[in-house]
């Protein structure tokens, strides 16, 4: 198993996926330019480590209250932040983390908002933005290296003229559906990441991919088929990094035309 990995990752000399997310996906109001969101996420000592920036015209009141700690802060000028431990065999929790531009907290465990996590969090407002910076100790919600992850920016002023939803990943904004590897990964784990991304093409559509997604789509299958045999061995985190990164542009590649090409080469090839 070893010496498969090593060479899979001779294959797959690419850089690692950034950690810096801007949140450009409008889940209810009208986008605006002036609400640019940008959210830096790192994974350091068993935590997850959140900072984001949530830009807004200058001279806006924001709609944010003084609340107690898990009160529907959401309904402010807020951020929530969505994750889920990748396991097997059992349904994974779901944990939601929020925080209103007052500093007012609240969190969930399966839409449990009595619950209290062991999370911190400060904010801070400037003229034109306000920011957080967050700490969650994944290490204590009974997770592996590898999660799902979505976030949310609730955006008001207090004079109600916009609300605006932007997040990650829309629809189901509000449920974590991005992977992101935080820790050495089960070979099981990875195997399934890489799965939904095999499965936007059809084994004979990927023959007729541009030749830099043909060549990632066989590595990823050879990869599935050795990790789904030994679903028990681990991956470090950087080797978890790299293979994910790999199944995520596959997956930015058929959204992006790569499946329109492969289907027009089908189609106008003489030799199928």
């Amino acid at each position: 198993m070893k010496k498969t990995i090593c060479y899979f990752l001779a294959l797959l000399a690419l850089p690692l996926a950034a950690g810096t997310f801007e949140l450009d996906t409008p889940v209810w109001g009208k986008a605006d330019p002036a609400c640019k969101t940008t959210l830096e996420l790192r994974s350091e000592n068993g935590n997850l480590l959140v900072k984001a920036v949530c830009a807004f015209p200058p001279g806006t009141v924001l709609k944010s209250e003084q609340r107690q700690r898990g009160e529907p802060v959401w309904e402010d000028e807020s951020f929530e932040i969505f994750l889920s431990p990748v396991v097997f065999g059992s349904s994974p929790v779901r944990y939601s983390f929020a925080v209103n531009a007052s500093g007012a907290m609240s969190e969930t465990k399966d839409l449990d908002r009595s619950v209290r996590l062991p999370w911190s969090c400060k904010v801070n407002t400037e003229k034109d933005r306000w920011t957080l910076s967050a700490s969650i100790p994944l290490k204590k919600l009974n997770g592996t290296g590898l999660w799902r992850v979505n976030a949310c920016r609730n955006s008001y002023n207090a004079a109600q003229d916009y609300v605006l939803g932007l997040a990650m990943a829309a629809p189901g904004y509000n449920s974590p559906s991005l992977p992101l590897v935080t820790g050495p990964v089960k070979a099981e784990a990875m195997a399934k990441i890489i799965n939904e991304a095999l499965s936007v093409y059809s084994s004979s559509l990927a023959e007729w991919l541009p030749s830099a997604d043909r060549r990632i789509y066989h590595i990823l299958v050879k990869a599935e088929r050795e990790f789904a045999a030994t679903p028990d061995a681990m991956l470090s985190k950087s080797q978890a990094e790299k293979l994910f990164n790999m199944a995520a542009m596959l997956r930015k590649s058929a959204e992006t035309g790569g499946k329109t090409a492969a289907l027009l080469n089908f189609m106008f090839n003489d030799k199928h």
